[in-house]
Order: structure tokens, then sequence, then C-alpha cells
């Protein structure tokens, strides 16, 4: 999908790293400060940010199909995974999304 999850619908700029692209990310310092490598950006997009909620919400708009339950849901967003979890709170709410497997990082 074209777009980042988060807590709050707008636009958010994406860091792009230079030497590992998969730890671009929506925090700058996770790039350049990051225990296992210090990064450079090398890019920046903005990009629009949408909550899971919308998404589930819309979902036969925004992609195709009803989504009335998910399990298991995967979020691996570099250091982000708490504003895509406060931006499911309805859906967490109302018991639409049962299981998450998240990727952390200890720092």
């Amino acid at each position: 999908m074209p777009f980042a999850l988060g807590d709050r619908n707008g636009k958010v700029v994406l860091y792009v790293a230079g030497e590992n692209i998969e730890t671009s990310s929506l925090i700058a310092n996770h790039i350049t400060r990051n225990p296992s490598g210090q990064y450079t950006i090398v890019d920046t997009f903005t990009v629009p940010m949408t909550k899971l909620d919308y998404v589930i919400e819309k979902s036969n708009k925004v992609i195709g199909r009803v989504a009335a339950h998910i399990d298991p849901a995967k979020i691996g967003v570099e250091e982000c995974e708490m504003h895509v979890l406060r931006g499911a709170e309805k859906s967490l709410g109302r018991g639409m999304l049962e299981r998450f497997l998240i990727e952390v990082h200890k720092d």
C-alpha cells in the first residue's frame, strides 16, 4: 500500500538510509544513531500516513475487500510500532485484531 501506518492521518517524512535500506524509518535518529551501525540519510520522501483503524473501517475501498477479522497482523516498522498500535485502538477494542507479530529492537 502506498502509505505509512501510524497514530494519525496526515503526511510524514520517510528517511531513507544509504548503507542499509532496511533501516529506513520515519525517525531520523533510528538511521543516524542505530546501535548496529550509524548510517547516512541519502533521501527523504513525504508520504501519506493513516491509522490502521481507517484501513480496516474502509477496507473494501482501500484494499478491495472487507477486513472483518485480522489474525495475525505483522508489524515491523523501525521503532514506530506503538504509533501503529495507537492507530488501531478502535479495532483492537472491537476484537478485530487478534494476534500480532511485532519486530522490536533492544534500543
